[in-house]
């Protein structure tokens, strides 16, 4: 009985060995098969009304990133020389940080609260990051760090329930309404005016009665094909087709997590275009008038400033993208690097964020918005 067994055993571990060279040649001729990629889910970089610390979980944890040094002004921008009457401190030159380390921290936070505030409330598939704030997220994973203000976009519908939320936090902070669009802000004090102290808070730094800085609030129409902006930016006014701009996916802006546009590229080249230059348009919000305008093409300012660079992960082959029902299009396992550039032109990664991407992304230029050749 026991070299029976042994018979059997010895039949049943050659029969193990010759199914897995088998499945080896099958390998080889037809290459791996689905069910061992590992799986990605695209789900959690879609934006909810709602947002939960298990959904938060399952995107990366931003703070874990390597960052570079904050680059900003030595003294805040908006303070004035004599008294609160009198004329405000000369601006930065063009493409210097125009905000102080408190100025930028408090945009970070009003962005925040506002953003909280949205979600806890349902409401945070209603907004987005626009204009140079969301060409932070896409260009340099932060604020353009020549930027003086923050952009969002919020669903018109839901601009009196907003404005409502906002001015029950009142008496700390102040809404301004207009007609197009609202500026959240920290009170405005006299005692700051002239006060060079970098304390988190607004300065009255324009003949307008609004602090700076501010939450610059536009509002968006929809209706079955399109999304447009109510109101102009620097004259002019835009709409985009619906399937550019929704679902909305959550792309980094520093530390944190926020809604912006579901093709972004696609989105911020309707506005911008393709061309590699970087400009600043002479628009000052510290003074609400003018102010230093230039242009250069960004890879001259990549030795001092970082910028992202976005490509496809190697191998990706090894890992399958699960998306969301709703969503048609195929993504890909991308990768942004943010990289900063030495003298010579030698590339220095900071950090790298894997994500899931639609494919057409994974092919951005790096100082543009147009697609490498």
């Amino acid at each position: 009985m026991r070299i029976l067994s042994w018979r059997v055993f010895i039949v049943l571990v050659l029969n193990m060995c010759l199914c897995v060279l088998l499945i080896r040649q099958y390998s080889h001729y037809y290459g791996p098969t689905d069910s061992v990629a590992d799986p990605i889910y695209a789900e959690p970089f879609f934006v909810r009304s709602n947002i939960s610390p298990a959904h938060i979980a399952q995107l990366p944890n931003l703070s874990h990133l390597e960052w570079p040094p904050v680059q900003v002004a030595d003294k805040p921008a908006g303070v004035r020389l004599i008294d609160e009457t009198g004329p405000v401190q000369p601006l930065p030159k063009v493409f210097e940080p125009v905000m102080s380390r408190g100025q930028r921290e408090l945009c970070k936070h009003l962005l925040r609260l506002f953003s909280n505030l949205m979600f806890e409330n349902g409401y945070g598939d209603k907004f987005m990051l626009y204009g140079g704030t969301l060409i932070g997220s896409y260009r340099h994973h932060d604020l353009i760090p020549w930027d003086d203000d923050m952009d969002l976009l919020v669903e018109a519908e839901i601009r009196p329930r907003v404005q409502a939320l906002l001015e029950a936090l009142s008496p700390k902070y102040h809404l301004t309404k207009q007609r197009d669009r609202d500026k959240f802000h920290t009170v405005v004090s006299p005692v700051f005016s002239v006060n060079e102290t970098d304390a988190l808070v607004s300065r009255r730094s324009s003949d307008y009665s609004w602090g700076w800085p501010y939450l610059d609030i536009g509002y968006y129409w929809e209706n079955a094909t399109h999304i447009g902006e109510i109101g102009s930016s620097y004259g002019r006014t835009y709409e985009w087709p619906k399937q550019i701009v929704l679902p909305l996916r959550f792309r980094p802006l520093g530390t944190e997590w926020y809604p912006t546009p579901y093709r972004t590229l696609e989105f911020l080249r309707l506005i911008y275009g393709t061309d590699q230059q970087c400009a600043v348009y002479g628009y000052s919000h510290v003074l609400e008038g003018g102010g230093p305008s230039g242009k250069t093409f960004c890879e001259n300012l990549a030795i001092r400033y970082p910028f992202v660079e976005h490509r496809p992960v190697t191998k990706s082959q090894t890992h399958k993208i699960i998306t969301p029902p709703f969503v048609r299009d195929k993504f890909v396992l991308g990768v942004e690097r943010l990289i900063v550039r030495d003298v010579v032109g030698h590339g220095h990664v900071l950090h790298t964020l894997q994500m899931p991407m639609l494919e057409q992304e994974t092919r951005s230029e790096t100082y543009g918005f147009g697609e490498r050749s």
